[in-house]
């Protein structure tokens, strides 16, 4: 991961303990999270989920279908491909992990 695709308050999932971290400095080559962890600890992505975009602010629009709402945006949960697909005015884009939904929408 390239600390110039993070932004300040990204979210993560420390791998050993499930804690959820935040990205608290960037610099150059160096992220800095939230925490105080054992050696070995590693910062991982968090897979965007229906469970994660609610988290974030989305709101399920219709029943019928898992397709999500957010300021004139639409999301629709591809489950056999472990993506969210992202419509807005400017086109789509593929979103996999939390930090991409909050760079995407400045949270």
């Amino acid at each position: 991961m390239e600390a110039k695709s993070l932004r300040l308050g990204n979210l993560f999932i420390e791998n050993n303990t499930g804690e959820v971290i935040h990205v608290i400095g960037l610099h150059d080559k160096q992220i800095t999270f939230s925490g105080l962890f054992d050696e070995g600890w590693q910062a991982e992505p968090i897979p965007l989920t229906e469970e994660w975009l609610v988290k974030l602010g989305a709101k399920q629009t219709r029943s019928w279908d898992i397709v999500w709402g957010l300021e004139d945006c639409i999301f629709h949960h591809e489950k056999e491909r472990s993506r969210i697909w992202v419509r807005t005015v400017k086109g789509y884009k593929f979103l996999y992990y939390a930090h991409q939904f909050q760079n995407l929408f400045n949270i």
